[in-house]
């Protein structure tokens, strides 16, 4: 990494930390700073999110696309490839739903939960271990769709997650 780089993901891991943190509190209560915790690369921060994102990126950087290999998502029977794709789902109504109430903790929950069943699917379902190369390409296109959702949902929050980290 050079410095530019470095100096930068700090930047946006500062960012997302603080951003997220804001905004998935209730605006009736009042917001405690407690450092330590907003910057928790686990649980319910801005940092453990972007640190999601960034893991796929990781994994799609690892696992190259075929693209004479259609994705069969029907192959996708797991609970936790389920749950993935059943969140993804509701993506738009969150988002519709958040700027509809005004309120943003709607959607920085929906994107935590989303995180977490990826980190399942991820333990669960490892897409260098898939039995057959049409589901780790199924599998590759499910974890590629939902780092573009989580993208989606962090920009509109005011994050942007580095590619890595």
């Amino acid at each position: 990494w050079d410095r530019k780089e470095i100096e930068e993901t700090t930047r946006r891991i500062a960012v997302a930390a603080i951003q997220y943190g804001m905004l998935s509190q209730d605006p009736q209560k009042q917001i405690t700073f407690v450092m330590k915790d907003w910057l928790a690369s686990e649980g319910d921060t801005g940092t453990y999110l972007i640190y999601a994102y960034a893991r796929i990126q990781s994994i799609l950087r690892q696992v190259k696309e075929i693209p004479e290999i259609a994705p069969e998502f029907n192959l996708l029977t797991t609970p936790q490839e389920a749950a993935l794709l059943l969140s993804m789902g509701s993506f738009n109504e969150v988002v519709l739903k958040t700027g509809e109430q005004q309120k943003p903790s709607l959607l920085t929950r929906y994107l935590y939960e989303m995180a977490r069943y990826f980190s399942r699917a991820y333990q669960e379902c490892p897409i260098l271990k898939a039995e057959t190369e049409v589901l780790r390409q199924s599998r590759r296109m499910l974890f590629k769709t939902v780092g573009i959702t989580l993208k989606q949902g962090l920009f509109l929050l005011g994050i942007t997650p580095p590619e890595r980290m």
